[in-house]
């Protein structure tokens, strides 16, 4: 066998090398075209998808080219073809993987190193095995890669389960402020009145800009909130019932969190737009700035701001 050389890169020592949009499609409505990162225990519980096709199913769920990490637990030349045969072993399972040498000749492994492995499943006689198209080995200092493969392959199959997950809700926490930051930007709420018995506070807040817009061609839009004039002199249940469906879910909001508050300025507005555009995720600015105005009309909330903070109280009077 010829000795590993660095013209071994993964991406030069197989056929046609794999590209991000490859990666990408793992997660789209053509998953066969991508490159699923998976286990060997996976790979056995597949079955075929039919006769006359080359892609397989684990869990409902199509692919066909797949990585694994695994230990080389023996590797065998066939005397005639020169076909190689690696035994593959991840932890979770094994299978033997052939390969046919490169004219750059192939890599050696160690006794059990691990190894970078990018095949397609194929089943011959019921056994099941993996066509290698690259192989490549692991080296001292490249254990992370191995943790790394094994957090995709997580990822890649709650992905196929439930799809990829919500716009920006992978942001890492330290990013969450500034995000909030953004979310409603140019909302003030100076328009409205000055905050009933909240001595030396601020009369206007920014708040942040929704992480969507609304499509208003939708029946998603909410309803327009009654005005100020036309709750004048109605009972306390009508100001409730004439509240949009956004207003009566904030101030629900509002009472889920003001156990945990504080109990003289409420709830921290970024709490709440939190909880509301979970609820609502296709809230606009216009509209969360229309359902404050509406709750405050009414006589439910009661809105302290301090220096930049915002907090939100029920209004129990």
């Amino acid at each position: 066998m010829a000795l590993l050389t660095q013209e071994y890169s993964f991406t030069e020592s197989y056929g046609s090398g794999i590209t991000a949009s490859q990666l990408a499609q793992n997660s789209t409505s053509n998953p066969v075209d991508g490159v699923r990162r998976m286990t060997i225990r996976q790979l056995l519980r597949a079955s075929k998808m039919d006769d006359d096709s080359d892609a397989f199913m684990v869990d409902g769920h199509l692919f066909k080219q797949v990585i694994l990490m695994a230990n080389v637990h023996e590797s065998t030349v066939h005397p005639v073809t020169s076909k190689i045969t690696y035994s593959l072993d991840d932890g979770t399972g094994r299978i033997k993987g052939n390969m046919w040498p490169l004219e750059k000749g192939e890599p050696t492994f160690g006794l059990l190193q691990y190894a970078h492995v990018l095949g397609e499943l194929e089943i011959f006689r019921g056994l099941k095995s993996l066509k290698i198209s690259n192989i490549r080995p692991l080296f001292d200092g490249d254990g992370d890669e191995v943790f790394h493969h094994f957090l995709h392959a997580m990822f890649d199959t709650v992905v196929c389960e439930k799809g990829l997950p919500p716009p920006q809700q992978h942001l890492h926490r330290h990013n969450e402020e500034q995000d909030l930051s953004t979310r409603l930007n140019n909302v003030s709420l100076s328009e409205t009145s000055t905050p009933r018995g909240t001595a030396n506070a601020s009369t206007s807040a920014t708040l942040a800009t929704p992480r969507r817009t609304v499509d208003t061609s939708t029946s998603a839009a909410p309803e327009t909130p009654a005005t100020s004039a036309e709750l004048e002199g109605t009972s306390r249940s009508d100001r409730y019932l004439s509240l949009s469906s956004i207003a009566r879910a904030f101030l629900q909001c509002v009472s889920n969190e003001e156990d945990d508050a504080d109990d003289d300025l409420g709830v921290l507005a970024e709490l709440l737009l939190e909880d509301v555009v979970n609820i609502f995720p296709l809230m606009t600015a216009e509209v969360f700035k229309d359902v404050v105005q509406s709750l405050q009309d009414g006589g439910f909330i009661v809105i302290t701001t301090v220096g930049e903070d915002v907090y939100f109280k029920r209004n129990m009077d």
